[in-house]
């Protein structure tokens, strides 16, 4: 694993945006310049009274060290600072960004003030965090100007671990996320600062090579091309192994370097029971499946496939003909 999380919030709905904790102060946004990239944001409001702990929460794997970047634009600023982003575990918070018009800081390891984001600019903030008690890392950069440097003890309490990002909005902190990722160390890609390109959806907009699962109404691929995502139309099936797969939008030409394709599904159960599926991506005409399937709830959530940094038919980079003739889809599972 290095790509623990890639949401660029592109399926329109919130289900891709982690958990909601506390009062529901979080909405999709297809309009205003905190979009970033693609079509979609996060928008995170504070209200107009103390609403602390509401936000959006991202589950991690229990890690030491991590990278993440994110873009943010502040929309308004309560009179005095308050935290917009935790990193912690379930013991303790390692890493705290209190903003505010009157002052801003960050602490992890230490406490130290950085610059005030201005109102109505969009910022792209890329971090690093290590958790250790004496060889610790914290560093913090503001569209490329490191503005937080801590190098020493970073862990609070016992455990050298992290496993959530928690970003909140509080006591009129109103602002708007896009492109999120993070990154742990592990592996040969990806295993360090997740870099400063968009996160975009590609759309299916016609049949691919397997069409097995059985439409609402319609063509199969119009089932399953809304956005954003709902379950008004869908297919279904529960016969293992069979699965659709469809073609796919082009990919713009003013994305030369692609870091990694990830498929992601919307879905639920038809009937009462249990229910598995698994993404499948088709490449050079073979059809790759994730490697363990994911169970359906009873209401609709987002599944999200494996991360594939190369092409798996040639292990080579993923160019922009590759993923024009991409086909993605998904398989009942037992």
């Amino acid at each position: 694993m290095s790509r623990l999380v890639t949401c660029g919030f592109e399926t329109g709905i919130l289900a891709e945006a982690g958990v909601q904790v506390g009062a529901d102060n979080a909405t999709i946004v297809n309009t205003g310049d905190g979009i970033r990239s693609g079509s979609y944001a996060l928008a995170l409001n504070g209200a107009t009274t103390d609403i602390t702990g509401a936000g959006r929460r991202w589950a991690l794997p229990s890690v030491s060290e991590i990278y993440f970047s994110f873009s943010i634009y502040f929309l308004t600023y309560s009179s005095t600072p308050n935290s917009c982003l935790y990193i912690g575990n379930d013991s303790d918070l390692v890493f705290q960004w209190e903003a505010g018009p009157s002052g801003s800081q960050i602490s992890a390891g230490a406490t130290s003030s950085v610059p005030n984001l201005g109102l109505n600019v969009r910022t792209l903030v890329e971090g690093h965090l290590k958790l250790d008690n004496s060889a610790g890392i914290a560093e913090v950069w503001f569209d490329g100007e490191k503005v937080f440097d801590f190098t020493g003890d970073t862990q609070v309490g016992s455990s050298p671990m992290t496993d959530f990002i928690f970003l909140q909005g509080n006591r009129n902190l109103d602002f708007v996320i896009d492109d999120l990722k993070i990154n742990d160390t592990s592996g040969t890609v990806e295993n360090a600062m997740p870099g400063r390109g968009g996160i975009i959806l590609l759309k299916p907009n016609g049949a691919g090579t397997t069409t097995e699962l059985t439409p609402s109404a319609g063509a199969n691929y119009e089932c399953v091309n809304e956005v954003p995502a709902s379950m008004t139309d869908y297919v279904e099936g529960d016969t293992a192994g069979n699965g659709d797969t469809y073609a796919l939008e082009d990919l713009s030409s003013l994305y030369n370097k692609i870091t990694l394709v990830q498929p992601v599904v919307f879905g639920q159960l038809a009937a009462a029971g249990e229910g598995n599926v698994k993404t499948v991506i088709r490449s050079g005409g073979t059809d790759y499946a994730d490697a363990a399937a994911q169970g359906l709830a009873d209401t609709a959530k987002v599944i999200v496939g494996d991360v594939y940094y190369t092409d798996p038919a040639d292990s080579e980079e993923w160019t922009k003909a590759k993923v024009d003739a991409l086909e993605v889809g998904v398989e009942v599972s037992a």
